[in-house]
């Protein structure tokens, strides 16, 4: 009677693993990228807010309120958007990668008659992303080597 052992060869358990590593080197791969994409969805979300809110404002003052530092009105991202009377946003909206740096950028123009609002987008194959980035603007740990803003979203008078 001749026992033959049971089991796996080295060269089959280095295959296997070699496998499983590549499976999951791909798993992640995507699951990174949806991630950068969801982000991304939410900074147009937020933005897409924002402007319903900047228009409320002007509704009712016939101007967009000041910029301070890429703030609106010198308000805090993440903080009531109010004018003291009327709350616009309960909260404005702060960027999903807050804790790594980046923030959005506002900023008036035309003597409160216009406005641009940006945004870092992380996915450079968004067809809204601006891949020289727009001059001017610092949304804080962007892709641009000089963390200029690669969206951007403006009222219906101003360009961007």
């Amino acid at each position: 009677m001749i026992f033959r052992k049971k089991g796996f060869t080295l060269l089959e358990l280095i295959v296997a693993m070699a496998i499983l590593g590549l499976l999951a080197a791909g798993l992640l791969g995507n699951f990174m990228n949806s991630q950068r994409k969801a982000r991304d969805a939410q900074r147009k979300s937020d933005l897409k807010q924002i402007q319903n809110a900047l228009e409320a404002y002007f509704n009712d003052h016939n101007a967009y309120p000041s910029d301070s530092g890429g703030q609106v009105a010198g308000i805090d991202w993440g903080s009531v958007f109010s004018d003291g009377v009327t709350n616009y946003m309960q909260v404005l909206p702060q960027d999903p990668q807050k804790d790594s740096g980046m923030h959005y950028y506002y900023d008036q123009t035309q003597l409160g008659q216009g406005y641009r609002l940006y945004a870092c987008l992380e996915n450079r194959e968004d067809k809204d992303f601006y891949p020289s980035g727009y001059g001017g603007t610092n949304c804080g740990q962007c892709l641009d080597p000089d963390d200029r803003c690669t969206y951007g979203v403006a009222s219906s008078n101003e360009s961007l």
